[in-house]
């Protein structure tokens, strides 16, 4: 039986939870495992679930690369899948909206919530309510 150089025997898998704004429940999964040559590995992996309702994303997470050295003290890979599952819940919760008014707009920035900066694209509504302050409501309703 020949053993590989970076084959590896898991020693420990350590789980986290923590909850994040009354909605999420943050679970963080951490491996720890050692090659037969001293190399040390560990891996992070995590995702959000909702706390009223935690089921499993839509999607899976991707796959990360393998590693083909390890000649490096560190290796990290990131990827959108924690986004992502934070996201979900955010949506499923209701609560991925927000109102953008016009104190949030930076006054360098050369589209202004007012009724002036949109009389081209909507002539009717500048002809209504001319140089009037305008809200922009965002809602997600599709994960």
């Amino acid at each position: 039986m020949r053993l590989s150089a970076f084959s590896t025997l898991k020693l420990q898998t350590l789980k986290c939870s923590r909850t994040c704004e009354g909605y999420l429940l943050a679970q963080i999964h951490i491996f720890l495992a050692m090659s037969f040559f001293r190399v040390k590995i560990c891996s992070f992996n995590g995702e959000f679930f909702s706390i009223a309702h935690p089921v499993e994303a839509p999607f899976s997470a991707p796959p990360l690369p393998a590693i083909a050295s390890y000649d490096k003290m560190m290796y990290l890979w990131l990827t959108d899948y924690i986004a992502n599952t934070a996201g979900v819940v955010y949506q499923q919760a209701g609560i991925l909206q927000v109102a953008v008014t016009p104190d949030m707009v930076p006054s360098s920035f050369p589209l202004q919530l007012n009724t002036a900066s949109f009389k081209l694209i909507l002539p009717n509504l500048y002809k209504k309510f001319p140089n009037m302050d305008m809200e922009l409501f965002l809602n997600a309703t599709k994960p």
